[in-house]
């Protein structure tokens, strides 16, 4: 297998499920704030900045964090790389280059997202986000779900895999690293804290999820495990893991950097004592595992990709933007 049609294939599911988990965090703090009282609108907005790590360059094209500016930073801003019509548009670009390895099942569902981002009314998107929201990520989990139901699971099913498992662990990380301090720091008695531990829930996908399982005594401790250490919740950070081990086995049977440095976290998150993840040190635990998924994409890089994919990057978006006018 090429290696540019490994990386391409990599990249597309990284970019589909990004835009994915970041249209459900934007859509999670709308509704958080509608039923919240909270004084400080502005932070709130600044904290779904500071979790996606884009505070500088967000600062370069905007004076205060609003929901309309925050908004279009998010969706559709060319400056940012990783804004959703910008995922989406490279996500369809790198799966044409590999159009003969994915089914028509799978072209047709990313063409569908990619003609739901550029034809969006801009303006109704902002006052009435909700249905594009759902139809966005109803569409990403339809390429998801085709690729599983329609591909033959080998070598390049995997690298889809890997992309879709690597991409939403870094997410769960970044969001309990940013959602938790937030939620414990209110008063145990107090509603907000409550709140702010569904929202962090809904983050991830996994308020159902953790109700059926627990209840509704939503313990952050509790929380914390289920989001980082279960081995079952498609979402954990350790299932995610575990699946990108499972895939980077599948790949290759030697045990290269990619195999050590993924099962090192991996055996962490099962074995490590409880109290490194859901205690008072859970976010600085939570920057060494996200460090650790870093290192596992520049190995996993280096490792299987030669060539260079379409990166995420205002040159390359210019570039396919001009293909898809050619």
């Amino acid at each position: 297998m090429l290696s540019r049609v490994a990386e391409s294939l990599y990249w597309t599911s990284r970019y589909v499920e990004r835009a994915e988990d970041v249209t459900r965090i934007l859509d999670v703090n709308f509704h958080t704030l509608l039923d919240m009282q909270v004084e400080d609108r502005g932070q709130a907005w600044r904290q779904i900045v500071q979790l996606l790590g884009d505070e500088e360059a967000y600062a370069e094209h905007y004076d205060s964090a609003t929901a309309i500016d925050v908004s279009d930073w998010i969706l559709w801003h060319d400056g940012n790389p990783n804004a959703v019509v910008n995922c989406i548009t490279l996500a369809r670009e790198n799966a044409r280059s590999v159009r003969e390895q994915i089914s028509g099942e799978m072209w047709e569902a990313i063409n569908k997202l990619f003609l739901l981002v550029r034809g969006a009314d801009r303006r109704s998107v902002s006052r009435g986000p909700r249905a594009f929201f759902e139809q966005l990520r109803n569409y990403a989990h339809l390429f998801q779900g085709t690729a599983d139901a329609t591909m033959t699971h080998g070598d390049p099913y995997e690298f889809i895999r890997l992309g879709l498992q690597l991409e939403r662990a870094a997410t769960t990380v970044r969001v309990v690293a940013s959602r938790y301090p937030v939620a414990v720091a209110f008063d145990e008695d107090d509603s907000a804290r409550a709140r702010q531990l569904i929202a962090l829930l809904e983050s991830c996908c996994a308020f159902e999820a953790f109700v059926k399982r627990h209840g509704t005594m939503f313990e952050p401790a509790t929380i914390a495990e289920e989001l980082i250490r279960s081995a079952d919740f498609p979402r954990a950070v350790r299932f995610c893991l575990a699946g990108s081990l499972d895939s980077v086995s599948r790949i290759s049977s030697d045990q290269g950097l990619p195999h050590r440095i993924l099962g090192r976290i991996v055996a962490d998150l099962a074995y490590g004592e409880v109290e490194d993840m859901s205690g008072a040190t859970v976010t600085q635990s939570l920057g060494r595992v996200l460090t650790g998924i870093h290192s596992a994409g520049d190995a996993i890089t280096k490792a299987y990709f030669s060539s260079r994919a379409l990166p995420a990057s205002a040159v390359a978006i210019q570039e396919a933007q001009q293909q898809q006018c050619g």
